[in-house]
C-alpha cells in the first residue's frame, strides 16, 4: 500500500491532532507542509517542474502554461528570466517556509539541489517516505529522534523520552520539526548547538491567563534532542543560544563562550512566556527547536522606519538588536552603482559581485564597528537570512526592474518577504510573500519580540491576487 493510502486510512484520527491529509495544494495555510507524490509521474504542478528541473539537464518547462504564468507574474517578456527555476522561485511562495518533499531517496535529491540551485537547496527539506510513515503512523514507538536527559557532564543518558508521548502523533510532529532543524543545521554547518536560559529558580513566574502554554516555576531540567543540548550553564568554547535576564551575556565581555544568539530578556516581552521553561514537555521540546530556528535565521530589514529606529538608538541597544539577529540594511548596490540607499544610513550593504551571476555578498563594516571585539561569531558566522524589504523602497528604484531584482536577490537570499504599513499594496510583486509592518514593529524596541516575528514569518504564504 502506498504512503498516501496509508495516511488516507488514518485521516480522521490524524485530523483530531491538527494533521490534515489533503488531496491537492489549494489550501497551504499551515506551519508545516509535506508534499508526497509519484516521483516519476507527479500530479502536483510544483513537483512536476521541480523533479524535471533536478532530473534533467535541459532548461525547458514541463508544461508551457507555467511559462505563460511566469510572464504574468513578472510582467516582462525577457527570455533570460523565463526559466523553470524562476517559476519555481515564485511558485514555492504559496507554501510556508517549512516545506518538505517526501521521496524514496532524499540524499539523491539533496545532492541535486545543492549542485543546481542554492535557492532550492535552502528552501526544500527532503525527507524519506518510509520515515514519514513510521513517524506518524507507528503507534509502538519510533527511533527516528532521540530525546534524552543529560547527566552532570551533559552526556545523554537513560531511555528515549520521545516514546513516552501520547497521543503518538505528537512524536511525528516533533520529528518533522527536527528534520527541518537538521536541514538548516546542515546548510549552516553547525553540528552541535547548546541552549542556555538563565532563570531565577527561587522566583515564581507571572503567568498571564492568555498564555498558550502552562508556564510556571519548574526544577532545572537538562536534555538533548539529538545534537541540540538544553543545558543549565554555558560551557566555554562551545556554541550557545543564550537568554539571560535583561542583559545579553555576549555583551558582558567576561566569558569565553561562543554565541550564535544572545538576548537579554524581560518580563515585559510578549515572548517571555515562550522563553521561560514549560511544564508541558511537548511544548518545551517544540520551543527548543524554535530557539534554534530563530538563531540560525538572521533578519535583515530594509525599511526606512526600522532604519530610523536603529540609528536613533544608543550603541548598547544597537548591540542588543544585533545579538538578537536583527540587522538593518542601509544599501543595495552593484560594483558600479547604487540601486537604493539611505542617506546617513547604518547597517549592512548588499553588494552584487558581478554581472555574470546574481551573487550578492554582505558587507558588515558598520556592524563590526558597533560590536567591536565582542563575539564576531554572532554576526559573522555561517547563517541563513530572512530579508524583509519595504514595498516603498521597491517603488523608488528607478534604474533596476524591482521584479527582476527580487529574483536576483533570491539566488543569494532565498527567504524574502515584502512589507508595508498600509495593508498590502496592489503593486507588491505578484506571487511574493507579504508580511504586515505591524509584525516588524514588534522588534523595534530594546527587548525585541524576534521569536514571535519568526513564528509569524515562517507561516506566511503568498496568496493569489
Amino acid at each position: 500500500m502506498s504512503v498516501c493510502k496509508e495516511f488516507k486510512n488514518k485521516e480522521n484520527e490524524l485530523k483530531q491532532h491538527s494533521i490534515f491529509i489533503l488531496s491537492d495544494d489549494k489550501d497551504t495555510d499551515y506551519e508545516f507542509y509535506v508534499l508526497v507524490d509519484d516521483e516519476k509521474n507527479p500530479n502536483n504542478e510544483f513537483l512536476k517542474e521541480l523533479f524535471n528541473f533536478l532530473n534533467t539537464s535541459n532548461n525547458e518547462f514541463v508544461d508551457d502554461k507555467h511559462k505563460e504564468e511566469l510572464k504574468k507574474w513578472l510582467g516582462i517578456t525577457d527570455d533570460a528570466y523565463l526559466t523553470p527555476l524562476n517559476w519555481l522561485k515564485i511558485a514555492i511562495e504559496r507554501y510556508p517556509y517549512r516545506l518538505f518533499v517526501a521521496v524514496d531517496s532524499p540524499d539523491k535529491y539533496k545532492k541535486k539541489a545543492l549542485k543546481n540551485s542554492k535557492f532550492l537547496n535552502q528552501r526544500i527539506c527532503w525527507i524519506k517516505k518510509e520515515e514519514l510513515q513510521r513517524a506518524f503512523l507507528n503507534e509502538k514507538g519510533i527511533n527516528l529522534l532521540e530525546i534524552k536527559k543529560l547527566d552532570n557532564d551533559n552526556n545523554p543518558t537513560g531511555e528515549n523520552l520521545i516514546n513516552e508521548f501520547k497521543p503518538y502523533q505528537k512524536r511525528g510532529i516533533l520529528w518533522l520539526y527536527y528534520k527541518w532543524i537538521e536541514h538548516i543545521m546542515e546548510i549552516t554547518k553547525y553540528s552541535k548547538i547548546n541552549i542556555h536560559i538563565q532563570t531565577r529558580q527561587e522566583m515564581n513566574y507571572f503567568v498571564p491567563i492568555t498564555s498558550p502554554f502552562k508556564e510556571e516555576r519548574r526544577p532545572s531540567c537538562k536534555y538533548s534532542i539529538n545534537n541540540i543540548g538544553y543545558i543549565d550553564a554555558t560551557v566555554n568554547n562551545e556554541l550557545h543560544i543564550d537568554f539571560a535576564r535583561h542583559e545579553p551575556l555576549a555583551l558582558s565581555g567576561q566569558n569565553k563562550d561562543k554565541f550564535l544568539y544572545s538576548q537579554g530578556y524581560s518580563g515585559s516581552q510578549f515572548q517571555y512566556n515562550i522563553i521561560i521553561p514549560s511544564t508541558d514537555n511537548f511544548n518545551q521540546y517544540y520551543k527548543t527547536m524554535l530557539f534554534v530556528e530563530n538563531a540560525l535565521f538572521k533578519k535583515m530589514i530594509f525599511d526606512e522606519r526600522f532604519q530610523n529606529f536603529y540609528t536613533s538608538q544608543t550603541k548598547k541597544v544597537k548591540q542588543k538588536l544585533i545579538c538578537s539577529g536583527l540587522i538593518p540594511v542601509k544599501e543595495i548596490k552593484t560594483k558600479v552603482k547604487t540601486i537604493f540607499n539611505f542617506d546617513k544610513g547604518e547597517g549592512i550593504v548588499l553588494k552584487k559581485e558581478n554581472k555574470k551571476n546574481n551573487n550578492f555578498k554582505i558587507e558588515k563594516g558598520d556592524i563590526k564597528t558597533i560590536m567591536g571585539e565582542l563575539h564576531p561569531e554572532i554576526y559573522n558566522g555561517n547563517y541563513l537570512y530572512l530579508l524583509i524589504i519595504h514595498q516603498g523602497i521597491l517603488d523608488k528604484i528607478k534604474e533596476e526592474n524591482p521584479r527582476k531584482l527580487i529574483l536576483d536577490l533570491k539566488d543569494s537570499f532565498p527567504f524574502i518577504q515584502i512589507t508595508s504599513g498600509r495593508g498590502k499594496p496592489e503593486n507588491v510583486p505578484k506571487g511574493e510573500k507579504f508580511i504586515e509592518f505591524s509584525n516588524i514593529e514588534q522588534v523595534m524596541k530594546e527587548y525585541p519580540e524576534d521569536l514571535i516575528l519568526t513564528k509569524i514569518a515562517f507561516k506566511v504564504i503568498a496568496k493569489e491576487d
